[in-house]
């Protein structure tokens, strides 16, 4: 069971990508999950595992090249929320709530795995873990509010 943790992930936030966010906002945001999601998580899962060794997981995926598959996978659905919920934030407080949660989780999620012997840290920390999340999500979120202000503008 263990060995499909990724995968079980993945279905479940594409079960939550369904139920909380509309159809036609998933197809909106598909191509900025893509890139954002699987794209961003395959080279980001490269560096901290095969190029520079921080992150070494344990038997729970399918590897291709040492990155685990469905744990770059799961960003999409993720990545199609974040767009969805940062775009709909009418506030600073609404907007760095958005771009705070996927840190928090990733980090949250870093700690069960790091508890489960499934990740091990080398020269390595889970504050690591949520400063390199906050930048990219953060990176992320103002790529999104400055190309739909250009939208509106135009």
């Amino acid at each position: 069971m263990i060995k499909y943790l990724s995968l079980l992930a993945f279905l479940g936030a594409m079960i939550a990508l369904y139920f909380l966010v509309p159809r036609d906002k998933i197809k909106k945001f598909s191509t900025f999950g893509i890139l954002a999601g699987p794209v961003l998580g395959f080279i980001l899962l490269y560096f901290m595992t095969s190029l520079y060794g921080f992150w070494r997981f344990g038997p729970l995926d399918f590897f291709i090249m040492d990155i685990p598959l469905f744990m770059a996978l799961v960003w999409y659905p993720l990545e199609v929320g974040f767009a969805y919920y940062f775009l709909n934030s009418n506030n600073t407080f609404m907007y760095w709530t958005v771009i705070l949660f996927l840190p928090v989780v990733a980090t949250f999620a870093h700690l069960v795995l790091l508890q489960f012997d499934l990740l091990t840290y080398h020269n390595w920390s889970l504050l690591g873990t949520f400063i390199q999340s906050l930048l990219i999500h953060a990176i992320l979120g103002a790529y999104l509010y400055y190309t739909a202000r250009m939208d509106l503008a135009s």
